[in-house]
């Protein structure tokens, strides 16, 4: 008696174990702590500030003409280009999807920064951090813009100009107002240049860009 219980103790057992297996093998797979954590910054980006997300790191503004590039989970540097993960009808409708395809346009690039995107291919980055790292924040001829915009006021430790044309100057500033009176000069973007450090006394200040004439 105690031998015929004890084997269907054990029986049972075995149907439990085995229920349990097969509950674990079909069990959806979920993503990753890191990926998930990527996201959630694109979706918290979109959800503060608007724009399309273009990527798994990127999300465009104005068309285009101006994107934000976040870095894979683990790195300190933003890919070039857009990153992994391009979503190629978007990337097209806003003119990004010339970048996407030719892995020879991000051999040009500066320091992430795109050369040769578009058919003007001047492109010009703010990164959050020193030496290029972190977020950036490109833009293609934009006359002047709100770095609060998307995101990115008092944030800028670096920058790139891309363009090698000396008529494509940019103008950094620490205030500006609805009606863009600016005040507060930072530095001067000029071509062909870049700086891994804009210094102690402009880091995380910029608030505002614009070319030359465009601000107040």
């Amino acid at each position: 008696m105690r031998i015929r219980k004890t084997l269907t103790v054990a029986a049972a057992s075995i149907v439990v174990l085995s229920t349990l297996a097969t509950t674990a093998e079909a069990a959806p797979a979920t993503p990753t702590q890191a990926t998930t954590g990527l996201q959630k910054q694109i979706d918290e980006q979109i959800r503060n500030y608007g724009g399309v997300q273009v990527s798994d790191n990127a999300v465009s503004y104005e068309n285009g003409s101006v994107v934000m590039v976040f870095p894979d989970p683990g790195e300190e540097t933003a890919p070039d280009g857009l990153g992994d993960g391009i979503r190629t009808a978007k990337a097209k409708r806003d003119n990004l999807l010339k970048n996407a395809q030719a892995p020879a346009a991000r051999g040009a690039n500066v320091e992430g920064c795109p050369q040769g995107w578009t058919e003007g291919g001047r492109w010009y980055c703010f990164y959050e951090h020193k030496n290029f790292k972190g977020r950036r924040l490109q833009f293609n001829e934009t006359e002047r813009q709100y770095a609060s915009n998307y995101g990115f006021n008092d944030k800028t430790s670096s920058w790139v100009n891309t363009n090698k044309s000396g008529s494509n100057t940019w103008y950094t500033w620490n205030h500006v107002n609805k009606n863009w009176h600016v005040s507060g000069f930072l530095w001067e973007m000029y071509a062909g240049s870049k700086s891994s450090y804009v210094g102690n006394a402009a880091n995380d200040k910029m608030s505002a860009w614009c070319m030359p004439g465009k601000c107040i």
